[in-house]
């Protein structure tokens, strides 16, 4: 992780890493697209379509066009929605989204079910205030990734 070195080392201790570059392959009977998304540092969103499923995940990201094109008809659409609509202005330049932002994404590239991650808060009522701002501007199934929480993969 560029931004917090001292993160480095965990994943380079525990994993084999490869990079990948942008574009689409596949690995066994799944379908992965990468393409680079908005944010202070290199980040790609993924996304991974199967038989009868699909999942887009963001990471960090700003709004930006590729975001539409990456989710464009996705089953569930996993979005980092670290703000809430309030501080949308703190936002400018650094590529996080608010609980709007996501549900309007989630809308304008017509997805199917909107799980929310990558909060900057965790009290119920902050995370459900969250949840209510996705759910007036996606106007379909919103859920938040939470400790426990699963989802059948099935569009």
């Amino acid at each position: 992780m560029e931004s917090f070195p001292a993160l480095r080392a965990p994943f380079t201790d525990a994993f084999e890493l490869q990079e990948y570059e942008k574009g689409a392959f596949s690995l066994l009977n799944v379908s992965i697209t990468l393409l680079p998304l908005k944010h202070a540092v290199t980040n790609y969103g993924v996304r991974l379509c199967g038989d009868s499923w699909s999942l887009t995940y963001t990471g960090d990201t700003g709004c930006c066009p590729e975001i539409i094109r990456l989710v464009d008809g996705s089953g569930f659409f996993l979005c980092e929605a670290t703000y809430l609509k309030e501080r949308e202005e703190i936002l400018i330049g650094h590529g996080h989204l608010t609980g709007t932002l996501a549900g309007k994404i989630a809308r304008d590239a017509s997805a199917k079910h909107l799980i929310l991650t990558h909060f900057s808060q965790s009290s119920s009522g902050w995370l459900a205030s969250l949840r209510r701002d996705a759910l007036a501007s996606f106007g379909a199934p919103v859920d938040l990734a939470l400790p426990g929480a699963e989802f059948a993969l099935e569009d």
